[in-house]
């Protein structure tokens, strides 16, 4: 029987071999054993496996960034676009992320495609929330904590446990909705007020 893959098909191997085994495992003959074709199955599809690579390279920006930034910039209530964050950050492949992190200390073109995602994520969360703070500094900072918060997970702590994510999820989104929240409540009452409103 002839079993018919297609490119997306190889990007999702690869992904879940770089998960298990990092990059070494992203060999021809490896992809191919796990697909079930043979290597000309791999080179109707790719001419090289740097090629190859690139590819999976540009499928993950776009996938994984790329379609989530577009969304976040799209909303009208900046507000509305932290449960995206929230979805984006758990539809991740984070094992093969971490994987990706540490393959691009030394691979020029990964360190490339890895900057690229980075600032891309960076870009998105702050014109997010720049729209809810209003302050381009602390919009940059509140962005970048949560890119660092990201990579400090994928690459320091276990990948799948996903109530640990959910719950830094929960204080980073929480810090972000903050001066919303702030905002609209009345301000607080101080003793000069009291003593204003009894004369």
């Amino acid at each position: 029987m002839t079993i018919l893959v297609n490119r997306a098909d190889y990007y999702d191997c690869a992904l879940r071999l770089l998960a298990a085994e990092g990059p070494g495992a992203l060999k021809v003959g490896r992809l191919c054993s796990d697909l079930g074709v043979t290597t000309g199955s791999f080179y109707h599809h790719f001419p090289s496996m740097r090629a190859f690579v690139g590819e999976l390279l540009a499928h993950w920006e776009r996938s994984k960034t790329e379609q989530y930034a577009e969304l976040l910039e799209q909303v009208g209530d900046p507000l509305a676009g932290l449960p995206l964050i929230r979805e984006a950050v758990h539809a991740l492949p984070h094992r093969a992320e971490a994987a990706l992190r540490a393959w691009s200390h030394t691979d020029e073109q990964v360190a490339a495609a890895q900057a690229r995602v980075d600032a891309r994520r960076l870009e998105a969360v702050q014109r997010l929330v720049h729209r809810i703070v209003g302050d381009a500094e602390r919009a940059a900072r509140l962005a970048l904590l949560g890119v660092v918060i990201l990579a400090g997970f994928q690459v320091g702590r276990d990948p799948d446990d996903h109530d640990e994510l959910s719950a830094l999820m929960d204080e980073y989104l929480g810090l972000l909705a903050a001066p919303a929240a702030s905002a609209s409540a009345p301000a607080p009452r101080s003793p000069m007020d009291d003593a204003l409103s009894a004369d």
